[in-house]
């Protein structure tokens, strides 16, 4: 049965996969295999067969189906569905090999330089305690890392992402960085080292105007701008140092970056878990956009201050969130255009498929992996988040260690990397969950504990996300189609694909 048309065996000897989470709503089941992230619902009749397999052991096929609970067209098709779903073995072997599945690259793929951690904001969220005034990095050094990033990480492609504070503060280093990028890249051409190379910027959108929009454009930089909905909810948190909102400034530089054809991508950061459907509504119909990402707000930097965050949070944020799965459904059916909604493309995607395309949601997570993080004076780190945490450093650009040798030769990102696998946290280790959602943020979860080998301080919302998404489609299939751009991989018409 290695072919998804095959035919059941009836002598084929079925026995359930051990460790599933179940559960129940009204006469239908959910059943999830933690380890392969399999999952389906049964109906009654099924599940009463599904029983039969469970409670009288390994037995033949042919004997389960003696009964008639199932026609035998159905029961066949019940077969094939639990077989391909890891949650029956037939002879004794499961369609996927768990142990073959969730496989971690070796290298890092995104780059996350911090031209300057000053800020001509202060927002009550920041997590990096944003200063007005800070160091900038040198153009020097924005070079040497973009090429070093180009010519001696050998990944498949490479995207460097230009962050701080505010890095519209420091355009001559992103200009120097791109453009070095760019030359080793051509360099590099037709041989071994050679790939694509893309270029954003995360900015808060204040300091664009149509002359910094069009550098932007020549230099093929992707902008996202963070913006937080409604200028009341955004000036609620994102300030000057003066304390004054920012959303008239920034409805100025949205406009001019828009004139100037600058392509640009909006994110928002949602602590009141009620606003969410709010913010993005605004987004879709008061900007127009399509592609979006709400983040939740953390207990990390100025928020651990400023910010109220209760224990329940987990679960009243899932909730809420979930509300937007409503929006987009709603906004299909008036448009006939499927939104992008980042984290929701990326959980519909991971119940239909095995692959886990954002580094955020792996174990171990992205840490020197999948990102890696420079300071504004040229030091290494595992993630964008922890840059300046020397316990994450793993080095300094202008060391003459090759950086792929750095990487494989760093006990830092050893020891991180280890401490973030699922099997090694005593809480994920047992999730049903883990293989959906990985063992969360180290970042976030170092904020949160002072430790990383705990479990994600958010883990509630990712349970309550993931089942509930799992009865959702289930009902309608067409909500696959909320797997956005990650969708491309699936083929949606032929029915609901194989979780």
């Amino acid at each position: 049965m290695s072919e998804r048309s095959a035919i059941v065996e009836p002598d084929a000897v079925v026995s359930v996969t051990p460790d599933l989470y179940r559960a129940r709503r009204g006469s239908e089941v959910l059943l999830v295999e933690p380890e392969s992230a399999g999952w389906c619902v049964l109906d009654a009749a099924q599940w009463s067969v599904f029983g039969r397999m469970e409670t009288d052991g390994p037995r033949r096929l042919r004997d389960v189906a003696c009964g008639g609970a199932l026609a035998p067209e159905r029961f066949d098709e019940l077969v094939r569905m639990l077989y391909y779903r890891n949650l029956i073995a037939l002879d004794g072997k499961t369609y996927f090999a768990p142990e073959r599945l969730w496989q971690v690259q070796r290298y890092p793929h995104y780059f996350n330089i911090h031209v300057t951690d000053g800020c001509n904001l202060a927002c009550r969220y920041c997590r990096v305690y944003s200063r007005k005034s800070a160091p900038l990095m040198t153009t020097e050094t924005a070079a040497l890392i973009a090429r070093r990033i180009v010519e001696e990480i050998p990944s498949h492609g490479a995207t460097l992402g230009f962050h701080g504070g505010e890095p519209m503060l420091n355009l001559k280093a992103v200009r120097a960085g791109v453009e070095a990028a760019n030359a080793a890249k051509a360099r590099l051409a037709g041989t071994p080292r050679d790939k694509p190379v893309r270029f954003m910027m995360q900015t808060n959108g204040t300091m664009l105007s149509a002359k910094t929009a069009a550098v932007l454009r020549s230099l093929k930089v992707q902008v996202g701008i963070s913006i937080d909905g409604p200028p009341a909810l955004h000036d609620a948190q994102r300030v000057f140092h003066n304390g004054r909102g920012t959303s008239h400034v920034l409805a100025r530089g949205i406009k001019a970056a828009t004139a100037a054809k600058a392509k640009l991508g909006y994110l928002s950061v949602v602590h009141e878990p009620g606003k969410y459907v709010e913010v993005l509504d605004y987004l879709v119909t008061g900007l127009g956009a399509r592609s979006v990402r709400l983040n939740f707000s953390m207990p990390e930097g100025r928020a651990k201050d400023a910010l109220a965050f209760p224990d329940e949070r987990g679960e009243v944020f899932a909730r809420q969130w979930l509300k937007m799965v409503d929006y987009a459904v709603e906004h299909h059916r008036k448009t006939g255009v499927w939104l992008d909604i980042s984290d929701l493309n990326l959980f519909v995607f991971f119940l239909l498929s095995k692959h886990r395309p954002h580094m955020c949601y792996r174990s171990p997570c992205g840490l020197g992996n999948s990102i890696l993080g420079f300071g504004h004076d040229g030091r290494i780190y595992l993630c964008d988040e922890v840059v300046g945490n020397e316990l994450f450093c793993i080095g300094d650009i202008r060391d003459a260690h090759d950086l792929g040798a750095m990487l494989d030769n760093s006990p830092v990102r050893r020891r991180m990397m280890e401490a973030r696998r699922l099997e090694n946290l005593g809480k994920c280790s047992g999730c049903a969950w883990r293989r959906f959602h990985g063992s969360g943020c180290a970042s976030k979860t170092f904020a949160h504990y002072g430790s990383v080998e705990k479990e994600d301080p958010m883990c509630r919302f990712y349970q309550i996300v993931f089942e509930e998404l799992m009865w959702r489609i289930w009902k309608n299939p067409e909500l696959a189609n909320l797997s956005g751009r990650y969708g491309r991989k699936l083929d949606l018409g032929a029915g609901l694909p194989v979780g």
